[in-house]
């Protein structure tokens, strides 16, 4: 009876033993899964910050083109390339209607022309403008944007009714003109009279319109306007220059009645 309990306890021992033994090769084999495992999240982790690092060179990338082309396409549209015409020295009466006209691509709008006719030049004016009510001898304020086929502001001009009867704004006439270095990005070859257009000198315009009624300080940014006023009339040519003397802007108005 005693032997019989003794080799139960061996064998339980063994048992022990072997149970221990197997503890161990689990813990071991779970330990290698778990070091795989953490390898593999750290590689990944790594994967996704290299990722994340090319994803952000290839958006600054674009970003730094993007800029790039931007700016070409601003300096682009900035730099002026065109020869200036030379202008015809001619002297002209800015009390007279003369010189209240200007020329694109070859084709000549005057004061009191319809605007309808700026139709020739592929122009239009502005919906709010050519649905706008104006009263005999009257003219619109606000309403003159001028549109390209692509319904682009190029210039303003103001709608006059030289007639008796009232009529809607695409019916009028042309009783002013304004226009800037803007107005070149789609007719470069936009002249006033005699070829003054913007980068004229104002040299050449004094020679062709005598000295201004009236002449602004110059600034820091920019140099004088010059303007030549009829008194009592409305009518008018005006010249913004650069500090270099050449003309930013040239605006005139006359309400002539045909």
């Amino acid at each position: 009876m005693n032997i019989i309990n003794e080799e139960g306890i061996n064998i339980m021992k063994k048992i022990t033993k072997i149970l221990a033994i197997i503890a161990i090769l689990i813990i071991c084999v779970l330990s290698l899964t778990g070091c795989g495992n953490q390898k593999e999240s750290t590689q990944k982790s790594k994967n996704n910050e290299a990722n994340s690092n090319n994803t952000n060179n290839n958006l600054n990338t674009t970003y730094n083109t993007s800029n790039s082309t931007s700016n070409s396409t601003t300096s682009n549209e900035t730099t002026d390339t065109r020869t200036i015409p030379e202008v015809d020295k001619k002297v002209v009466d800015y009390k007279t209607d003369e010189p209240y006209y200007f020329i694109i691509g070859g084709i000549t709008y005057k004061a009191g022309d319809k605007i309808s006719d700026l139709s020739k030049s592929g122009l239009h004016l502005n919906q709010t403008g050519a649905e706008k009510e104006i009263s005999k001898y009257g003219y619109l304020i606000g309403g003159g944007a001028i549109l390209n086929e692509s319904k682009k502001t190029v210039f303003n001009i103001t709608p006059f009714n030289g007639g008796t009867e009232t009529i809607k704004g695409a019916e009028a006439q042309i009783g002013s003109l304004s226009i800037d270095s803007s107005t070149l990005k789609y007719f470069p070859d936009i002249e006033v009279c005699n070829h003054i257009t913007i980068g004229t000198a104002i040299e050449d315009v004094i020679q062709v319109f005598g000295e201004p009624t009236s002449k602004t300080d110059a600034t820091e940014y920019y140099g004088p306007t010059y303007k030549y006023d009829v008194t009592g009339d409305y009518k008018y040519y005006i010249f913004d220059t650069d500090k270099d003397g050449k003309v930013t802007s040239i605006k005139w108005e006359n309400y002539v009645t045909k």
